[in-house]
């Protein structure tokens, strides 16, 4: 039977509005590709791609998607001209509805839609000059905001970017969120890595707000003058799922929060997360809580974080804080271990349950325990002889959640203490996800083994987060090498080659192996080679040759400071052990408040046949030792250096 005219009408009418707003009806999928040269660039396709990212957010609507290949963008790139202008206000403005997922193969590859962000790594970088070097110095030029959200909803997703080089050192708006500024917005942030950005308030990122989400992803190495080093919460309840806090600063007296610094009134959450490394010299060295909101923390793991002042793991305020199956371990305020040293709190409205807090005392009972968690060196992972295992609260709802590895939460008769489910198909005392990582099947990897053939055996190696198939590795720097090379050979062989920086040397090396980063004879000098900062590592850096009976030394750090560009050698402040290590260096000409050589603050380095000659500060001339810093010394020769006090200062 057929229509009727006001039938055929209302279908046309239909279709003609469904013509004139396409956007609101269809999703166009808009391709990047910083490889892409002999297609047409207009995003339609892979062969096609759009080059820069601005170009695929200026064309998108409510109901895009975004999918950007591996490669390093920058905001700076102007669409009308088609060049980078160097503009520091300049941020990937995120479009309200749009979703941006990073981590695709692209053009390099035969199947540029595969997508897998460990392996291809897509970087929003706040660089805009290309002249970063490691450390957090000489960003002067660098955006004040990476990427910047307002007033955009939850149909708006960042997933898969390693987002770095932020700088807001401005005022007002350009004085928070460094990495990321989220203002009135529901924004879903998922499997990013917010990594070396710095501001004033939130080095990470700035929240301000509705309530966001943030799931797997990854604070690491951002700094604050003030306020949050790796995320500042400000008037919002965020939720905050499986991310990993770490070597993130705060670095100011009066505010804190190394790791998160979180004022809200509201409720608010926080699940399977870890805190490690963090520091504040304030409080907070983890998290710091204030304002009179409510907040509820899950299965999460504070391990050895620092403050200055109270709460090393955490610092609550005036609100209101539920500890649900948390671990509490080697966190230290004022140099103290103890139950404070974890916990603190003003009006004692804080309520452990099924916790181990190291210290225990305040929080005994509610299934609490103060037995050592037995975690792996990363401060995260528990080991098959851990306590924490089934002790978790048995009256929590686990039958959606997964733990920091992506496996379900519930193993066992109650789920684990802490951030890690620890699961163990074969019983080998290696858990699943760890044999899968390094020999694709949870139970291939035999614990006795030692193919590296290094000290350690395949358990001894996931004890100490190291990597079971390689062992240490030395990496060299010289001034005839260059920052792209692998630095694993002293000269060019048409393979391998030295590094040029000395900064770039450390980048490279892994977190716990016991790698050496070798310094050939020379002077270095300029942008990587000095205010250098080990991020953490348990590495050596060692120049060539030990020092004559006049002090000199054929390795030198010639830091270049003055009172109008202030200078220094190195710069420990990520909570780095005696196995970080400084050797056989000169660090001259250094210039800086504290520590014109080398400044230490909730550290402990090893500094080892060095010679500190020339440097100047207001406080401690060669080394400046501040906030319970206790570095080893050892053979090390201190000549001409100024400060008011000393040449060398001790501060606690």
């Amino acid at each position: 039977m057929g229509k009727s005219r006001s039938e055929m009408l209302v279908v046309l009418g239909f279709a003609l509005i469904m013509a004139l707003t396409p956007a609101a009806y269809s999703q166009t999928i808009w391709y990047v590709d910083d490889s892409s040269v002999d297609g047409l660039n207009d995003g339609s396709d892979w062969e096609n791609a759009f080059v820069e990212l601005q170009s695929a957010l200026a064309v998108s609507v409510s109901g895009d998607e975004i999918r950007v290949a591996q490669g390093r963008y920058t905001p700076d790139y102007d669409v009308p001209t088609g060049v980078h202008t160097g503009d520091r206000t300049a941020s990937f403005v995120l479009v309200d509805g749009v979703a941006l997922y990073g981590g695709y193969a692209g053009l390099d590859e035969a199947d540029p839609s595969f997508r897998n962000v460990n392996d291809y790594v897509t970087v929003l970088s706040g660089d805009l000059g290309g002249d970063d070097r490691g450390g957090l110095t000489e960003r002067y030029d660098n955006s004040y905001h990476v990427v910047y959200a307002r007033s955009v909803d939850s149909g708006s997703v960042l997933d898969g970017f390693t987002i770095t080089g932020g700088n807001a050192d401005g005022d007002d708006e350009y004085e928070t969120g460094g990495g990321i500024y989220c203002q009135w917005s529901n924004l879903q942030v998922r499997h990013c890595t917010i990594r070396g950005n710095k501001a004033a308030h939130g080095g990470g990122m700035y929240i301000t707000r509705l309530k966001p989400v943030l799931d797997n992803c990854k604070f690491i190495n951002n700094w604050a003058a003030g306020y949050g080093g790796g995320l500042h919460i400000d008037n919002s309840g965020p939720l905050v799922t499986n991310c990993i806090f770490r070597n993130n600063m705060a670095h100011a007296y009066n505010c804190g929060g190394g790791g998160i610094y979180w004022a809200y009134v509201g409720s608010a959450n926080l699940l399977n997360c870890a805190f490690i490394e963090n520091i504040s010299t304030s409080v907070g060295g983890g998290i710091y809580f204030r304002e009179d909101g409510d907040l509820t923390v899950t299965g999460c793991t504070f391990n050895r974080n620092k403050s200055t002042s109270a709460g090393g793991g955490l610092c609550n305020l005036s609100g209101i804080v539920t500890l649900n199956n948390c671990v509490f371990w080697e966190n230290a305020a004022k140099g103290e271990s103890d139950e404070e040293g974890q916990i603190y709190t003003y009006r004692d409205n804080v309520t452990a349950k099924n916790c181990c807090i190291m210290g225990l005392s305040w929080y005994v009972g509610n299934g609490n325990i103060d037995d050592d968690p037995r975690l792996t060196r990363d401060g995260i992972h528990l080991q098959g002889n851990s306590p924490c295992i089934n002790a978790g609260n048995p009256n929590n709802d686990y039958s959606v959640q997964i733990d920091i590895d992506g496996e379900s939460r519930l193993a066992g008769l109650h789920a684990d203490i802490g951030c890690d489910e620890y699961i163990d198909t074969d019983s080998d005392l290696m858990p699943d996800w760890w044999e899968e990582r390094y020999w694709g099947a949870n139970t291939a990897g035999a614990p006795d083994s030692n193919p590296d053939s290094d000290t350690h055996t395949n358990l001894g190696e996931y004890i100490a987060d190291t990597n079971p198939l390689q062992g240490p590795l030395g990496y060299y720097v010289s001034l005839t090498g260059n920052d792209d090379w692998d630095g694993l050979s002293s000269e060019w062989d048409g393979v391998h080659g030295p590094k040029r920086t000395i900064q770039a040397g450390i980048e490279v090396t892994a977190r716990y192996e016991g790698d050496i980063v070798t310094v050939l004879p020379g002077i270095y000098r300029g942008s990587g080679n000095r205010d250098l900062d080990f991020n953490g590592k348990e590495v050596t850096v060692e120049g060539s040759g030990q020092p004559d009976s006049t002090g000199a030394i054929q390795t030198v750090i010639d830091c270049e400071g003055s009172e109008e560009e202030p200078r220094r050698g190195v710069w420990f402040r990520r909570a780095e052990s005696s196995k970080s290590v400084l050797s056989r260096l000169e660090i001259r000409n250094g210039y800086s408040a504290d520590g014109g050589g080398v400044s230490c603050i909730l550290s402990s380095p090893t500094l080892r046949n060095c010679v500190f000659r020339n440097n100047r500060a207001e406080y401690g001339g060669g080394v400046h030792n501040h906030s319970y810093a206790d570095p080893v010394v050892e053979r090390c020769i201190f000549r001409g250096n100024y400060a008011e006090k000393s040449g060398w200062r001790r501060v606690q």
